[in-house]
């Protein structure tokens, strides 16, 4: 798996996902916020669509806002799967 993957971050609510978008136009992070696929689950009908090189400093935001993330994915054949914490080059 590459960096230039673009995963999905799913946040704990849709007023979560709004302010981490906000703090990344604010730091001029190209993020944006996309319909969450329903494979992903019920909860907060957005997502956060970044680069993977990005989710560190998403990670860094989130917990300076106080915000949860309830999942970092990547799509693969059709099918979302959770980004690994340390994934190969």
């Amino acid at each position: 798996m590459r960096h230039e993957t673009t995963v999905l971050i799913v946040m704990e609510n849709v007023h979560q996902a709004l302010k981490m978008e906000e703090r990344c136009d604010l730091a001029d992070i190209n993020c944006r916020t996309v319909a969450k696929p329903r494979t992903l689950g019920a909860d907060c009908g957005i997502a956060l669509k970044i680069n993977a090189k990005l989710i560190p400093l998403i990670k860094k935001f989130a917990n300076e806002e106080n915000c949860t993330i309830f999942g970092v994915f990547y799509q693969e054949h059709q099918h979302w799967l959770p980004y690994p914490d340390n994934p190969s080059e």
